[in-house]
C-alpha cells in the first residue's frame, strides 16, 4: 500500500478549503526569483524540490495571461486622437477657419488649409498598463532564469528551463508587435507600478464601469493576473493548479505535508480553543515559527515548519552524529518536518514526521526508526533544554482514508512516538479524530478518542 497519489474527490476536498489554498499559496509564492533567503535547515534537497515545484506553478499559471492578452491583440481597444495638419488643394476633416481666415492672403499653390483630423489610436490607458505589464513579467522571468543559471535546478528540468526561455522570448515580443509597437514609449519603458495602482487604475476602472473598454473581459484578465502575480509572486494555487502538478510525486508529497501542517494549527484553534497571538507566512526556509497560540491557561505553543537551529541544536550543542570528511566534518543532515514547542512552566517539544504513503498499523518500522534517529542526533540539546519529564516525543502521519489507526511506543527511558494515520477527506474518523489525538499527544492530554483498532 505504496501509493500516495489523491483521487478527484480528494482534490476537489482539498481546493475548496480557502483556508488552505491560501496558506499552501504562501509557500509557493516565497519562492520568486532571488527574494528567498533559504536557510541553514534546508537541506539541498529540499531546496531543489521547492525550484522544481516553483517553476511548475508558474508554468501551470502563464498561460493564463498569454491567453488573455492574445484576445486583445485580436480585439484591441482604441480611441481616436485629433491631429492637426495642413490640407493641399482642399480641406479634410475640420477646417480651422480662424487660422485660414488669418493665413489666407498668403499666396501657395496649391492652397493649403490648416485642418484637424480625427485618427485612430491605440493610447489608451488601458493598452499602456498591457504593454507595461508584458515588459515587467518578461523582466521578472530574466531574473529567475538568471538567478537558476548557477543551481542544479537546471539538470534534469531542461524541459522546464525551455518554456521559461519560450515564455520569455514571448513576453518580451510584445512590445515589437503592432499594434503594441505604437504604444511602448520610452517614457512608459520608465514608468514603475506605482503609476498604475493610483489614480491611472482608478482612471482604467472608471472606462471598465462605463462601458468604455471594447474587449473588457480579457482585458479584466490580464489586470486580475498581474495583481495577483504581484501579491503572490507568479505562484499562486487553485483548482486548475493542482490538476496540473498533481502527477508529479513530489508536489504530492509536500501536498501532504502543507494540508497536515494545516490541520494540525486549525485544529489547536477550532477544537481546543486555543488562540493565535502571532503568525508567519508559511515561506521557504522560514526561520520564525509559522504560528504562536495562547492556551487559555497562559501557556503558549509555536509551531515550526522544517526548522532545526534554534530547536534541535545551537553553537553550544552540536548534533551528536557527523560526516568524517578528511579533516572537515559535517553534522548529519535531516531536520522533522514540523516542530510544536510548548512554552508553559516548563518548555516541551513534539517532533512531527509526515509519510504520503497509504499504511495500515503494525508495518512502520524503518519510519519509527527516523524518529528515533532524530531522538539520537538531537540528545545534546533535547536533554538539556526541554522538560526531561515530559521527554522526547515525536509523531509519524502516514496516509490511510479508509481505516483509522494510531499506535503508540514507548522507551525504558521515557521517550515516545505515536504512529498516526490521516486521511484526506471529510470523514471525521479518519481525518479530523485523528488530528485531534495528535494535539491532545502534544498538549500531554488524556486521549478519550480511542475507536476500534486502535493501539492508543
Amino acid at each position: 500500500m505504496e501509493s500516495n497519489q489523491f483521487t478527484e474527490q480528494q482534490l476537489i476536498f482539498l481546493y475548496n478549503d480557502h483556508k488552505f489554498l491560501d496558506f499552501i499559496s504562501d509557500y509557493y509564492s516565497s519562492y520568486n526569483t532571488s527574494d528567498v533567503v533559504l536557510t541553514g535547515d534546508m537541506d539541498h534537497r529540499e531546496q531543489e524540490i521547492a525550484r522544481k515545484i516553483f517553476i511548475r506553478i508558474l508554468l501551470a499559471n502563464i498561460r493564463i495571461v498569454q491567453e488573455a492578452i492574445e484576445k486583445i491583440e485580436r480585439n484591441i481597444s482604441f480611441s481616436y486622437e485629433e491631429k492637426k495638419m495642413k490640407s493641399c488643394g482642399g480641406i479634410k476633416g475640420r477646417l480651422l477657419v480662424d487660422e485660414y481666415v488669418k493665413n489666407k492672403t498668403m499666396v501657395r499653390l496649391p492652397r493649403e488649409y490648416p485642418c484637424v483630423l480625427k485618427e485612430k489610436s491605440f493610447h489608451t490607458p488601458e493598452n499602456e498598463y498591457v504593454v507595461y505589464i508584458a515588459a515587467d513579467i518578461a523582466s521578472k522571468l530574466n531574473e529567475l532564469l538568471t538567478a537558476l543559471q548557477n543551481t542544479e535546478a537546471i539538470k534534469g528540468n531542461e524541459t522546464e528551463i525551455r518554456l521559461l526561455h519560450e515564455n520569455l522570448d514571448y513576453f518580451m515580443s510584445i512590445s515589437k508587435r503592432y499594434p503594441f509597437s505604437t504604444i511602448m514609449t520610452p517614457g512608459l519603458k520608465r514608468e514603475n507600478h506605482g503609476i498604475f495602482s493610483g489614480s491611472k487604475r482608478d482612471y482604467i476602472r472608471n472606462r471598465f464601469a462605463k462601458g468604455k473598454i471594447r474587449n473588457s473581459f480579457a482585458y479584466e484578465s490580464v489586470f486580475h493576473w498581474y495583481e495577483q502575480f504581484i501579491k503572490k509572486g507568479f505562484a499562486w494555487i487553485g483548482k486548475d493548479n493542482i490538476k496540473l502538478l498533481i502527477y508529479d510525486e513530489q508536489f504530492r508529497n509536500k501536498l501532504f505535508e502543507i494540508w497536515c501542517l494545516h490541520k494540525i494549527i486549525e485544529t489547536f484553534k477550532n477544537d481546543f480553543y486555543l488562540t493565535e497571538i502571532d503568525a508567519n507566512k508559511l515561506t521557504c526556509g522560514l526561520p520564525r515559527y509559522v504560528c504562536k497560540l495562547k492556551t487559555s491557561y497562559g501557556a503558549c505553543l509555536e509551531i515550526y515548519y522544517q526548522k532545526g537551529a534554534g530547536l534541535y541544536w545551537d553553537e553550544g550543542h552540536k548534533q551528536n552524529w557527523y560526516y568524517i570528511r578528511g579533516t572537515k566534518t559535517a553534522e548529519l543532515a535531516g531536520i522533522p518536518d514540523i516542530s510544536v514547542r510548548y512554552m508553559g512552566e516548563t518548555e516541551k517539544l513534539t517532533l512531527i514526521d509526515l509519510k504520503n504513503r497509504v499504511r495500515r498499523g503494525g508495518d512502520n518500522s524503518e519510519e519509527i526508526y527516523k524518529v528515533i534517529g532524530y531522538f539520537s542526533n538531537f540528545k545534546r540539546y533535547m536533554d538539556e533544554k526541554y522538560d526531561k519529564e515530559y521527554g522526547k516525543r515525536g509523531v509519524l502521519i502516514f496516509r490511510n482514508d479508509y481505516k483509522a489507526f494510531t499506535e503508540k511506543l514507548e522507551s525504558d527511558t521515557g521517550d515516545s512516538i505515536i504512529a498516526v494515520s490521516a486521511g484526506v477527506c471529510n470523514d471525521d474518523l479518519v481525518c479530523g479524530r485523528q488530528f485531534e489525538k495528535i494535539c491532545r499527544y502534544i498538549l500531554d492530554m488524556q486521549d478519550n478518542t480511542e475507536t476500534a483498532g486502535d493501539n492508543i
